[in-house]
């Protein structure tokens, strides 16, 4: 995070940030993943949402990954 910040209060912001989304994206999902297969009674619906969820998370890190300096 330091590479993309112009000083240590953004980047301990972003790091932040991104650190609490990641955790509670990861806490959830598998929770999500178990509620839709027992809903669905496969796998096909599951594997369907997190596809889909990796095309839509490509979409956004992508952009979120170029060359540059974030911060105030």
């Amino acid at each position: 995070m330091s590479k993309v910040d112009c000083n240590a209060t953004a980047a301990a912001q972003l790091s932040s940030m991104s650190q609490t989304f990641g955790y509670v994206i990861a806490a959830v999902g598998p929770l999500l993943t178990a509620a839709l297969f027992a809903a669905a009674g496969s796998w096909t619906l599951p594997l369907v949402v997190l596809l889909a969820l990796m095309v839509v998370n490509a979409v956004i890190s992508l952009p979120a990954g170029r060359r540059g300096i974030i911060g105030y």
